[in-house]
């Protein structure tokens, strides 16, 4: 339990995290080019893995469920309506189906965001031993960092993806609390919390590198726009 309450905590700091690190790159990015859409190209540009591991989870997921897709892009589109403006880096066309699906598709970039931040880190530390050399350790350590930072600030489900999706957590959350309430418990036990245990532990380790890769990058880059 307290392993998936750190989770829980690293991914709302991360959630938080993302969307002031994005604000701060733009900020940064119109500062230098004095343009909006430059800005934005440039924003989409950096991120440009963590669009593609978006992207492409909702297109397995929905794939995998047969939720019928179409045109899938990785390059920013401005949309305003009025004195509005929304920007979206990447886009997949999926139709409108069941609320499950509906939402296991939305969920997707979270989930294999969480895996493939995983198997950067393990790639690391499978290839950094093998490093001879200070130059080889840098550009190793630098090409982990970037593409941790680029997945994990495009990991999480934007609005449109979750629409409505809390009012279907929040009654599953009572039928949840109405089972336990009336004396139906799920306990894992044996293998399976083993299991449950060894995921969790693993993912709090790979957030908290992540959030300091974050961290540092909230940092520099406010030092940036300071000058």
């Amino acid at each position: 339990m307290n392993q998936f309450l750190l989770l829980l905590a690293e991914l709302t700091i991360l959630f938080f995290l993302s969307k002031s690190i994005n604000r701060s790159l733009f900020t940064l990015f119109f500062k230098l080019t004095k343009s909006r859409e430059s800005a934005i190209g440039l924003l989409s540009l950096l991120f440009l893995p963590g669009t593609a591991v978006h992207e492409l989870s909702h297109l397995i997921v929905a794939e995998v469920l047969r939720v019928p897709t179409g045109k899938i892009s990785f390059s920013p589109k401005i949309n305003q309506v009025g004195e509005k403006v929304d920007a979206q880096i990447g886009s997949l066309e999926v139709a409108k189906v069941d609320p499950l699906r509906k939402y296991l598709v939305g969920l997707a970039p979270l989930f294999f965001g969480l895996a493939v931040l995983s198997l950067i880190i393990w790639l690391f530390q499978r290839f950094w031993p093998q490093t001879t050399s200070i130059y080889q350790q840098a550009g190793l350590a630098i090409l982990a960092g970037y593409l941790l930072f680029a997945v994990s600030n495009n990991m999480f489900s934007s609005t449109k993806d979750l629409e409505g999706f809390w009012m279907l957590a929040l009654v599953v959350f009572l039928l949840i609390l109405a089972l336990y309430l009336t004396g139906i418990k799920i306990i894992l036990t044996g293998p399976a919390l083993e299991l449950l245990f060894k995921v969790t532990s693993g993912l709090t380790k790979t957030l908290a590198v992540v959030l300091g890769v974050n961290a540092l990058t909230v940092i520099i880059n406010r030092l940036f726009i300071k000058n």
